[in-house]
């Protein structure tokens, strides 16, 4: 499942007047709470209120392992182009995420700003 079918799908649910809530969980994280939106075999969309309109997208690559990015309103650094955020809107401050997750609750992983190679830690349990 792609970010674009997930959105929709939320745009839709908005549209309708329901509540987008699929499956929310609470992540204790290096950097604070994330909280999910989607959260299943396809991959996780969540957010965090750590840092300004904080947003995470994960897709499922197999066998515990997640690909994808986290954007914010503001960072330390500023990309040289732009990606989807929390709110639909596009932010410059961005960057790639790689989880490994173990199926209990927990992840280990590692990001970066911008589209570097992940080196960062970035760990989690759910709540």
């Amino acid at each position: 499942m792609n970010i674009m079918r997930i959105i929709i799908a939320v745009m839709g649910m908005i549209f309708l007047g329901c509540d987008p809530v699929f499956a929310e969980n609470i992540y204790r994280t290096t950097y604070g709470d994330v909280i999910s939106k989607v959260d299943n075999e396809d991959g996780f969309l969540g957010y965090y209120d750590s840092y300004p309109k904080g947003f995470i997208y994960l897709e499922n690559h197999g066998d515990g392992n997640y690909l994808g990015y986290w954007a914010q309103a503001s960072s330390e650094q500023r990309c040289s182009y732009a990606r989807r955020g929390r709110g639909y809107s596009m932010t410059p401050f961005w960057g790639r995420l790689e989880v490994q997750a173990d199926g209990n609750g927990t992840f280990a992983g590692k990001w970066s700003y911008c589209d570097k190679t992940p080196s960062q830690p970035w760990d989690g349990r759910l709540k």
